[in-house]
């Protein structure tokens, strides 16, 4: 399984640097951002186990990306900045940082911080999958065999993950929103709602308007339609029978499903 990264540096120099010491390790994804602002969006979007961050950014200070990153909970940041004072530092950690890196960049101790940040990246991928393993959704997915143990595994590791995007298969019956409801239980995001969406229980007349909206006075309305904000407020989403979806409504629905 590759592991996303993500380099936060208006350097280019100091990104391509970086890049070329994480290409020794296999797993990795990467993913670089020139500016706060282009970092938060990247990390939003597609989220990042462990995050390479500079503290000098042109339209922001790196404080403050740390902070939205540390927010969300889960991901490992570490700080490799020209600001090497004990003050910086301090600060850096006490908001959540894993390591303070000061430039000019020095591969060993970079490659020290790296090695590091892998063995607590998949301790804490064991500690979540064994707590996913004994949620009581996972307890209602009966049967001991090969295959239905490879079944649960595999739900633990997307609920472990806590940013994925998941795709369930399978025949009518078989469980998919009930393995739904687990990847959302056992995820960072569990507090927040689950809401699963039967596109076969909504008419096809009425399926886009209730689920993203309707414009007010359009087709008789006389107030404007706020159902999708149920959708955006939820931290998982579930979309069965979605080839029941009318043709023109399946864009909206197949890019709120990846994006939100």
């Amino acid at each position: 399984m590759s592991i996303r990264a993500l380099i936060v540096d208006d350097d280019g120099v100091a990104r391509r640097i970086l890049a070329r010491m994480l290409g020794k390790w296999d797993e990795f994804e990467l993913s670089e951002a020139a500016d706060g602002a282009s970092a938060i969006e990247d990390f939003e979007k597609y989220g990042a186990e462990i995050v390479l961050l500079d503290l000098n950014l042109p339209d922001m200070n790196g404080f403050d990306v740390l902070e939205r990153i540390s927010e969300m909970g889960g991901t490992i940041c570490i700080i490799v900045t020209s600001y090497g004072e004990l003050d910086y530092a301090i600060r850096a950690i006490r908001m959540g940082a894993f390591d303070f890196i000061t430039k000019p960049i020095s591969r060993e101790v970079v490659e020290l911080a790296i090695n590091r940040a892998l063995e607590t990246s998949r301790l804490r991928k064991a500690i979540e999958i064994e707590k996913v393993l004994r949620l009581p959704s996972l307890r209602k997915l009966l049967g001991q065999s090969k295959a239905m143990r490879a079944v649960r595994e595999q739900i633990s590791r997307a609920a472990a993950d806590g940013m994925a995007s998941v795709l369930i298969s399978g025949e009518s019956g078989t469980g998919k929103e009930l393995a739904a409801r687990a990847v959302h239980e056992g995820s960072p995001r569990s507090e927040r709602a689950f809401v699963p969406v039967n596109c076969a229980a909504i008419p096809d007349n009425l399926l886009e308007s209730e689920l993203f909206g309707h414009v007010r006075g359009a087709r008789g309305r006389t107030n404007p339609r706020t159902d999708c904000s149920a959708l955006r407020k939820a931290a998982a989403s579930s979309w069965t029978r979605s080839a029941r979806c009318p043709r023109p409504c399946r864009p909206n629905c197949c890019g709120f499903s990846m994006t939100g």
